[in-house]
């Protein structure tokens, strides 16, 4: 393929500050064979006016999708441009988020030249004023099987986002394993952990390709509910059973970082969330203490590998639960008077 189509499929809800500029990153590729699919959940602006009208006179094709599923999210989203976008290539954009002009070109060359099943480019982070806040970079071009990048990500503690955008996917990879979103928050976790287990060949670039918008009223900002919570928990025994039978360095390693992702979420986030209740508390804290099972043979190179994860997860599983707890408390009260 020497021209291949992408599909930028773009979820929009309430984003009406954002959109324009959004989609003019969009139209203002140097690419030439793009399609985009906006996918827009009933919002309480003016997001989908906006939208069209950006879009009315736009050299590449557009669509709208009207969600009216009860289940709607990221996650539901995502789902329907999975189920109807036509690229060759698919390439997720957040509706408050907008692309380098370069972009586009620089992913599709790098898959068509390295065969690649993903092409994952770098990203800054950047707020209203375009300040940038981060930049998330990897530091040279790299080429990896399925092994090297599973060792990359979860052995060498190296930089891999795990967020659905930024990302160029190739179709018969996507539908060859059947790719979906299982959860509407929190929903890029799970999906990314199947295309790292899926992906044959994966291409980092250093390029920076995209701008993330860090907003105060973001999704990923918003108040800490118990439903948000039991997610955290939900994916941690989804990769603990995934890794049940898979003694290896990498399924070891991966079943650190979950335990510890899930602890810092629930003892951090969710411990000071007025909006659960003591007895959700409670719960949660007994189920984020659940350690998990690993290959001794591998003890000492995971220890290595992760270091205070792993000494962490020691103390947990050897400590009651009742001194788990009051270390805990022990941490807040001397973060609030500190």
């Amino acid at each position: 393929m020497n021209n291949p189509l992408v599909t930028i499929g773009i979820p929009v809800y309430n984003v009406e500050k954002f959109i324009i500029k959004s989609l003019r990153s969009v139209l203002c590729q140097d690419y030439n064979n793009i399609e985009i699919l906006i996918v827009y959940d009933k919002s309480d602006d003016n997001s989908l006016h906006l939208a069209k009208s950006t879009l009315k006179d736009s050299r590449f094709p557009f669509s709208v999708i009207m969600n009216k599923k009860e289940n709607k999210g990221l996650g539901n989203a995502r789902n329907v441009i999975l189920d109807n976008y036509s690229g060759d290539y698919l390439f997720f954009l957040d509706s408050d988020d907008y692309l380098e002009s370069l972009s586009i070109s620089q992913f599709v060359e790098e898959a068509i030249i390295n065969d690649a099943d993903v092409v994952v480019g770098s990203h800054r982070s950047v707020d209203d004023s375009n300040k940038v806040l981060e930049q998330f970079q990897f530091s040279q071009k790299q080429i990896l099987d399925n092994q090297s990048l599973k060792n990359h990500i979860y052995v060498e503690n190296n930089f891999y986002p795990v967020y659905a955008w930024n990302k160029l996917y190739k179709r018969s990879f996507l539908k060859s394993h059947n790719l979906r979103y299982i959860h509407n928050d929190v929903e890029d976790a799970l999906f990314s952990f199947q295309l790292i287990e899926k992906a044959k060949k994966i291409v980092l670039i250093p390029n920076i390709s995209l701008n993330y918008l860090v907003r105060e009223d973001s999704l990923t900002r918003s108040s800490f509910k118990f439903s948000r919570a039991e997610i955290f928990i939900s994916i941690r025994d989804f990769i603990y059973d995934f890794y049940k039978n898979n003694p290896s360095l990498y399924s070891n390693c991966c079943k650190v970082d979950t335990f510890f992702m899930t602890y810092v979420m629930i003892f951090r986030d969710a411990y000071k969330s007025e909006l659960i209740n003591k007895k959700q508390k409670d719960l949660l804290y007994k189920l984020a203490l659940r350690t998990p099972k690993y290959n001794l043979s591998f003890f000492m190179e995971t220890l290595i590998s992760k270091k205070y994860k792993m000494i962490l997860m020691l103390i947990v599983k050897v400590l009651p639960y009742k001194f788990n707890l009051f270390m805990i408390k022990l941490y807040h009260f001397t973060k609030s008077i500190s």
